[in-house]
């Protein structure tokens, strides 16, 4: 997944699509949170222990994490799918209006294709995509 963050870096310039890593305690990052992109800026954010992982495991969430980003950033800034909901109120909204499933279901399906996948136990998702188990299963 390294490799594909160097690869966008060229294919998407025209959306000035860049990626910085910072040290795990950098303050732009909030407890909890492994990556953040700035869609404005089209900057994503990680922290060295996510690159560290994605360089040198091969079943790691970092993969999973990575592909999220990025899918923030296809979908938000390239595509400009900005009619999404970020809510803090009581009001129920739909689910694939929330930016964090839109990302989630994105990641999945760039890194696990459901096509690909319709006759595979979470075992062979696994061993086939690079996968953790959990996300393996939930695909």
């Amino acid at each position: 997944m390294v490799k594909v963050l160097d690869i966008l870096t060229f294919k998407l310039s025209g959306f000035e699509f860049n990626y910085v890593v910072l040290p795990d305690d950098d303050s732009v990052f909030e407890i909890m949170e492994e990556a953040k992109t700035n869609i404005t800026t089209g900057t994503i954010y990680f922290k060295e222990s996510v690159i560290e992982q994605a360089t040198h495991k091969r079943y790691c969430r970092a993969n999973f994490t990575i592909a999220h980003e990025i899918g923030h950033f296809i979908l938000h800034r390239v595509l400009n799918l900005m009619n999404f909901s970020r809510t803090t109120s009581f009001v129920i909204q739909k689910i694939f209006e929330d930016p964090e499933w839109q990302a989630n279901t994105f990641a999945s399906e760039f890194l696990m294709p459901y096509e690909q996948c319709q006759n595979l136990t979470s075992k062979e998702i696994r061993r086939k995509y690079h996968v953790t188990m959990s996300a393996a299963q939930t695909r």
